[in-house]
């Protein structure tokens, strides 16, 4: 019996393995090209004292929201997966 009977199994399933892997690689992504993305310094400056945050504990959840952002982008990728998997649909 399907999960779902409006999606075969195998594209819900491609669909929702693509999207974790991306998750995945965010978070280490997101570490790796920390000084590659502009961060505006007046918010984190402000974030830190707002916040009560220190630099390494700033930098942790700059690292998550950035991470965040880009799984973000994707889910509306895997909106269209799955829309695209439906009869008489297209991605």
């Amino acid at each position: 019996m399907p999960y779902l009977t409006w999606i075969s199994d195998q594209n819900l399933e491609q669909a929702v393995l693509h999207l974790i892997t991306i998750a995945k690689g965010a978070k280490t992504n997101a570490k790796q090209k920390f000084s590659k993305n502009v961060v505006d310094p007046f918010s984190a400056i402000f974030e830190m004292t707002g916040f009560a945050l220190d630099h390494d504990s700033w930098k942790t959840t700059e690292e998550s929201r950035q991470a965040q952002k880009t799984l973000q982008n994707f889910i509306g990728e895997f909106h269209q997966k799955i829309l695209g998997s439906c009869a008489d649909w297209t991605d």
